[in-house]
């Protein structure tokens, strides 16, 4: 027997038995005594599941600018944080440019795939939970331009694929942890402009094939692994700007293929390790202007073919082991702008077809010396023995 209050009083309610095909079985109507007399009543019917839910801290009511598939409910919790629901199918919101929200945390987003410049420009936003967001597959400019952004937790973006642009220009984070983010593949600018990250876990990037310009700028980076990058082929500029960087272990880039200007101004550069790139193909300004390289070994770099430019004006670049440089074709400015430059270590490269500009303004340079280069440095290829050991 259960009991209910009803009008201050608490009457009996009973679930009865019906009799089917011989067997009591309960029954799904339910009754109330009223009077001395059982009376039908309806069962309650449950509230409509959340299929979005999230809190949020905000002075004022925050208040999402655009909603697609329903529409939302904002309860005040009377402690400075809200709460954000809707029992309807959300496809997509957007609070982006909203100055009030400090934190945020996504608890629930059932329907939610893409959540495109979600978050673009909140100003005051410090902290952000996306344990809710595991069915969000896209997520460019989701959190660009957050600039007070300090805390993120990745953890729920189990399923995200592209994330380009997604945490750019957030200065104030100081790290981040990719390991939930198994699913990603395109990580073209992500974290660019982030100045200040100090580390960096990758862990979860072991699928991701684009990583351009992805760490541009990033000028507090101390050190990098590339270990879980060995899916990536593109890495123009990816870490391009890096300037706090002193080495550069490239062992896990063992897919990349293009890294255009990937190292250009890592200006605290004193030492790269090349053996991981063997699939490289074109490194046109790779390492220009990294003042802070005194020597540099190719032997890595067995498939490069385009050199243009590529140790343009470093700076400090006083000796260079071009062994693995065998299937070079163009190195035009190779190593133009090396004032420190004196030799160069022996190599053939017979395919080479372009090497115009390629010791411009290098005038230190004795081995080879300007009538070496001339017989040994050709457009039909290069093959240079140097007569002494580059130190």
């Amino acid at each position: 027997m259960m009991y209910t209050k009803i009008a201050g009083k608490w009457v009996e309610v009973e679930t009865p038995s019906t009799k089917v095909s011989g067997h009591w079985k309960e029954s799904d109507e339910q009754y109330i005594k009223i009077n001395g007399h059982w009376v039908l009543s309806e069962k309650p019917v449950p509230p409509a599941p959340k299929r979005f839910k999230a809190t949020a801290t905000s002075a004022v009511k925050p208040t999402a600018k655009s909603v697609t598939g329903g529409t939302l409910t904002y309860t005040d919790n009377a402690d400075g944080t809200w709460t954000i629901e809707s029992a309807d199918t959300i496809t997509e919101v957007n609070w982006g440019g909203n100055t009030n929200i400090t934190t945020f945390e996504v608890i629930s987003a059932l329907d939610l795939t893409s959540i495109n410049k979600a978050w673009e420009r909140c100003g005051s936003l410090i902290s952000f939970n996306t344990s809710g967001l595991t069915s969000v597959t896209i997520a460019d400019n989701a959190w660009d331009i957050c600039k007070s952004l300090i805390s993120f937790n990745a953890s729920g973006l189990t399923s995200l694929i592209s994330a380009n642009n997604a945490w750019s220009n957030c200065p104030a984070l100081s790290s981040f942890d990719t390991s939930a983010m198994t699913s990603l593949t395109s990580a073209k600018m992500s974290w660019f402009n982030c100045t200040g990250l100090t580390s960096f876990d990758t862990s979860g990037m072991t699928s991701v094939t684009n990583i351009q310009q992805s760490w541009y700028k990033c000028a507090s980076l101390t050190s990098f692994g590339t270990s879980d990058l060995t899916s990536a082929t593109s890495a123009d500029s990816a870490w391009q700007g890096c300037s706090a960087l002193t080495s550069f272990d490239a062992s896990g880039l063992t897919s990349v293929i293009s890294a255009n200007s990937a190292w250009q101004a890592c200006s605290g550069l004193t030492s790269f390790d090349t053996s991981g790139l063997t699939a490289l193909v074109g490194a046109v300004y790779g390492w220009a202007h990294c003042n802070g390289l005194i020597s540099f070994d190719t032997k890595g770099l067995t498939s490069l073919t385009v050199a243009s430019a590529t140790w343009d004006k470093c700076a400090s670049l006083t000796s260079f082991d071009a062994t693995g440089l065998s299937s070079a074709v163009n190195l035009s400015r190779a190593w133009a702008g090396c004032p420190e430059l004196l030799c160069i270590s022996s190599f053939v490269a017979p395919n080479v077809t372009n090497t115009s500009y390629m010791f411009a303004s290098s005038n230190k340079l004795v081995h080879p010396n300007k009538a070496e280069q001339t017989s040994h440095f050709t457009t039909t290829g290069i093959d240079w023995t140097n007569p002494v050991a580059c130190p």
